[in-house]
């Protein structure tokens, strides 16, 4: 699910791409355009849709490495003294231990570790905790539930203080620099940088449809328009089908 999007981006692209290089298919709707203008249109609409599927591919690009590189940041937790105090009699030399494994309460911990240090307190003490299927289902819970007083959550960064991730693809830390590819491509460019082009892609191809109805308006033949409008909305079938009193007294 998480490449729908780009993978929905690089198909519009596609389509539009195939109209700009065929000069043909629906894209190129001119009926109501005044037949002088038509070869003109024709050709701004071409050179327009050659630009929009250039930046829908641009924003599929763009899109795709954001969910590769960007969409999987690494958080950080500790075990809080709330958590020490309330589960004293749970901790031994320090550590707590679930299904057979020993964790440490020092330091930090990933996710699977802290879900496992709250698990084992939950076993003991399960009146304090809300009841859920994982102690680590919090996220994103109500502000009462009471398993946040028992870590503390912290988005790990690198040297240079900028925030670090693990691409969805390969498995790559942003700060491994192995000189794999993934790591070249988080080095060349950052989570914001990316947003930025997305944003400014997106706000191109916006342009580019006004620029699209603002042609075809422009060029639009009002009489053509509205006869074509009237014979869309006129009746399908004639008013005396539905006309069963006349109908009657005809027979008679």
């Amino acid at each position: 699910m998480a490449y729908l999007f780009p993978i929905l981006l690089l198909a519009m692209s596609v389509y539009v791409f195939y109209g700009a290089f065929t000069g043909k298919g629906k894209l190129y709707s001119l009926e109501n355009i005044k037949e002088e203008s038509k070869e003109k249109v024709h050709k701004l609409l071409r050179t327009i849709y050659f630009a929009l599927g250039a930046l829908m591919l641009l924003m599929a690009v763009t899109n795709f490495g954001q969910s590769v590189l960007y969409s999987n940041a690494i958080v950080e937790y500790e075990v809080t003294d709330t958590y020490k105090t309330d589960f004293s009699d749970v901790i031994k030399d320090g550590a707590v231990e679930y299904e057979g494994k020993t964790y440490s309460l020092d330091g930090k911990h990933t996710v699977e570790e802290m879900d496992a240090i709250l698990r084992a307190a939950m076993a003991k003490h399960p009146d304090k905790f809300q009841a859920q299927q994982s102690a680590m289902s919090c996220f994103g819970g109500g502000v009462n539930n009471n398993v946040m007083n028992y870590y503390k959550a912290e988005q790990l960064k690198d040297a240079n203080g900028r925030a670090v991730y693990t691409s969805t693809i390969g498995n790559v830390r942003s700060d491994a620099n192995d000189g794999s590819f993934l790591s070249k491509l988080y080095g060349a460019i950052s989570s914001k940088t990316m947003s930025i082009l997305s944003y400014v892609f997106m706000g191109l191809a916006v342009v580019g449809v006004a620029a699209v109805f603002i042609i075809i308006n422009r060029f639009t033949d009002k009489e053509k328009q509205a006869k074509s409008r009237a014979q869309a909305t006129g009746q399908s079938m004639p008013s005396s089908a539905f006309n069963f009193d006349d109908e009657d007294k005809s027979d008679k």
